[in-house]
C-alpha cells in the first residue's frame, strides 16, 4: 500500500494563496474582511470537489490518449482514511455557531488535524516524485543556485501579498457595488483563483499516470479545509 505522504503534505504548500488571502483579509481593516475570510475558508473544499476532480479526470483521459499512462485511473487504498476523515469533520466546524466553546472547536481541529499527519507519517511507505527540476531563476540566471532560489522565494511572497492584497479589495468592491454579500462573492470567485495551484499540481500528476498523488493532493486540500483551516478561523475570527 501506497501511503501518500507527499499528497498529504503537497497542499501544506499549495494551499498558501488560500492562506495568504484570508489573513490579509482579516488583517485588511475591512468592515467586510471576516467574511471574506470566511467565504475563502468554506468555498475551496466545493471548489476541489466539483471543479479540480473532473479536470483531473480529462487530465489522465489524454495522458492514456497520448501513451503518457498504462490506464485511465487507478487509486490507492491509503486514500480511504483522508475520505472517512472528510467525511466526519467536514460539517463539524457548524457546531460552535450553535453551542458554543469556539476557541475549544479551534484546538480540538487542529490537534485533530497534527494527528491525522501523524498517522499518515507512521504508515508512510511514501510515493517519491523523483528528480526534482530547478527553479526557474536557477535556470535562466548563472548564479549560485541557492541565491537564486532565495531570490526566487522572495518574489513570490511578494507577489502572492500584493495580489491577494488586490483580490481582497476587488472583492469588497464588487460586493458593494452589485449590493452583495462579500462572504457570498468570497465564496465563489476566491476559490476559483487559489485553487489553481493544486489543481495545477494533481493534473501534471494525474497526465503522468502518477494517480494517488494527484487524487492525494486534492484529498488532503478537503481534510486541510475541514480540520487545519476552520480551526484557525475559529482562533482568529468571532
Amino acid at each position: 500500500m501506497a501511503v501518500l505522504l507527499l499528497g498529504q503534505f503537497s497542499p501544506l504548500f499549495t494551499s498558501l494563496p488560500e492562506l495568504t488571502v484570508f489573513l490579509v483579509a482579516i488583517l485588511s481593516g475591512l468592515d467586510s474582511g471576516e467574511e471574506i475570510g470566511i467565504g475563502t475558508i468554506l468555498g475551496q473544499p466545493f471548489m476541489a470537489s466539483s471543479l479540480s476532480y473532473g479536470l483531473v479526470g480529462f487530465s489522465a483521459f489524454f495522458g492514456h490518449v497520448l501513451g503518457k499512462r498504462k490506464s485511465y485511473l487507478e487509486v490507492d487504498r491509503s486514500l480511504i482514511l483522508p475520505y472517512i476523515l472528510i467525511t466526519v469533520f467536514f460539517p463539524l466546524p457548524a457546531l460552535p455557531a450553535v453551542i458554543g466553546f469556539r476557541h475549544v472547536f479551534g484546538f480540538v481541529f487542529l490537534a485533530i488535524f497534527a494527528l491525522y499527519i501523524w498517522t499518515m507519517y507512521e504508515r508512510r511507505q511514501a510515493d517519491m516524485i523523483g528528480h526534482a527540476e530547478l527553479p526557474y531563476f536557477c535556470r535562466v540566471l548563472s548564479r549560485s543556485h541557492r541565491v537564486m532560489a532565495s531570490v526566487q522565494l522572495a518574489f513570490s511572497v511578494a507577489l502572492l501579498y500584493y495580489g491577494s492584497e488586490g483580490l481582497v479589495s476587488a472583492v469588497d468592491l464588487v460586493a458593494r457595488e452589485l449590493g452583495l454579500s462579500p462572504f457570498g462573492v468570497a465564496l465563489i470567485v476566491i476559490p476559483a483563483a487559489t485553487a489553481i495551484p493544486e489543481t495545477a499540481s494533481a493534473l501534471i500528476w494525474g497526465y503522468r499516470g502518477r494517480d494517488t498523488l494527484s487524487l492525494g493532493s486534492l484529498v488532503g486540500e478537503k481534510v486541510l479545509y475541514s480540520t487545519f483551516y476552520p480551526g484557525l478561523a475559529m482562533l482568529v475570527t468571532s
